[in-house]
């Protein structure tokens, strides 16, 4: 049996690193361990170093002080010399002091296993589950908790500083902080708390945050699909825009027959201008320069080149239109097709912010269509067939 001797109070120092982890008791519960002590004097001695510092005790060092309290009794460990002994044996006997909050059960647990490995280190063990020469194992045994306690613990230092502060605050339930926000990097745990706001995210639930979290994701990813979509749109309007103005070699998908049809019948009229004025030319050269028959048909020759240039301006305006025609055509009856989000749609019904997202981007093509219609002419313009 450990020795009890009684000391002076005045010799006793507190740890210097006490305050860092553990918070001393306050308001009623205070009150009433105080007067316990007033009426029953200090029953369980104090743990102290061979230089007096307080390794288990502080509360009862502190209501002895308060109380005019002259001896005080004590255990001395004979075996807590170095600082690294003192600071290991603070933690392992106070533990259980913090196990309502488990932001600093898990700094005093990072810091316990730093002094394992240091007092103890092990380089060459590449056991995941070994510090130093001691496992996980032994020291959940010295803390009195379970591995996956401490496993839990360590996941908690790895959130945002924001987010501890909520668990420490008792804001967050760090079982909410490790299954919902967890999953999330650190930026987005920021974003995510500045998001819902500190003083709201006291009142909802794990499910309700999750939900939120949920739905910011979908509503992200679905932003992203439509933005991708319209780069994509817009890399191939620009291709169709910079591709060599060549209308004979021009492609147009068959699947549009009106409008390939109506090309078609353009290029055949180009090609027989074409033909019809490599004839002239030559008859030209036949003729005079000053003879009144070469001037009529140098008259017919050029008005023959302005229709040419017409219809070749034409053939590109066709090919440009029958383009977007099908890539709309495309999306609208394909992707975009209502019918294909028709059953996400009912399952959405009651929630207002992907049916507001949804409605303003029905009205955003809406506008679009509106706009159109200004550029499309009220009456279809025949090309003369020569």
């Amino acid at each position: 049996m450990e020795q009890i001797t009684n000391v002076s109070i005045n010799i006793l120092k507190v740890h210097p690193r006490n305050q860092e982890f553990y918070d001393d008791i306050e308001g009623e519960a205070y009150d009433k361990f105080e007067k316990s002590i007033d009426e029953d004097g200090v029953i369980t001695p104090l743990i102290v170093a061979p230089d007096m510092t307080i390794i288990s005790g502080h509360q009862r060092y502190k209501a002895g002080l308060k109380l005019g309290i002259k001896l005080i009794p004590v255990i001395i460990k004979e075996d807590l010399i170095d600082e690294d002994d003192k600071l290991r044996k603070l933690f392992a006997t106070n533990f259980g002091r913090i196990k309502n909050n488990p932001m600093k059960q898990g700094r005093v647990y990072s810091e316990y296993e730093k002094l394992c490995g240091v007092r103890q280190g092990s380089a060459g063990n590449t056991d995941p589950h070994f510090v130093g020469r001691i496992t996980q194992e032994q020291i959940a045994k010295e803390l009195g908790i379970s591995t996956e306690t401490i496993r839990r613990l360590k996941q908690l230092q790895n959130l945002s500083p924001d987010l501890q502060q909520l668990i420490e605050d008792g804001s967050v339930k760090y079982t909410t902080a490790l299954n919902v926000f967890s999953k999330l990097s650190i930026e987005e745990q920021k974003q995510m708390i500045d998001e819902i706001g500190k003083e709201e995210i006291k009142d909802m639930t794990a499910k309700q945050i999750a939900l939120h979290i949920k739905e910011k994701q979908d509503l992200e990813l679905a932003n992203k699909t439509l933005e991708d979509s319209f780069n994509n749109l817009s890399r191939k309007y620009s291709m169709e825009q910079n591709k060599p103005k060549d209308v004979e070699t021009v492609e147009i998908d068959n699947t549009d027959y009106t409008l390939a049809d109506k090309n078609k019948q353009l290029i055949s009229e180009k090609n027989k201008l074409q033909t019809r004025l490599d004839l002239m030319t030559n008859k030209a050269d036949a003729y005079s320069q000053d003879s009144s028959d070469y001037k009529k048909m140098k008259d017919e020759m050029t008005c023959l080149i302005e229709k040419k240039d017409d219809l070749s301006r034409k053939i590109l305006a066709i090919t440009d239109i029958s383009g977007l025609v099908v890539e709309i055509n495309h999306l609208i009856n394909g992707k975009l097709a209502p019918v294909r989000y028709s059953k996400s749609l009912k399952e959405a019904k009651d929630d207002e912010i992907v049916l507001r997202n949804l409605t303003e981007m029905v009205e955003t093509i809406e506008q679009w269509c509106t706009e159109m219609r200004k550029y499309v002419p009220n009456k279809i313009d025949y090309v003369e067939v020569i």
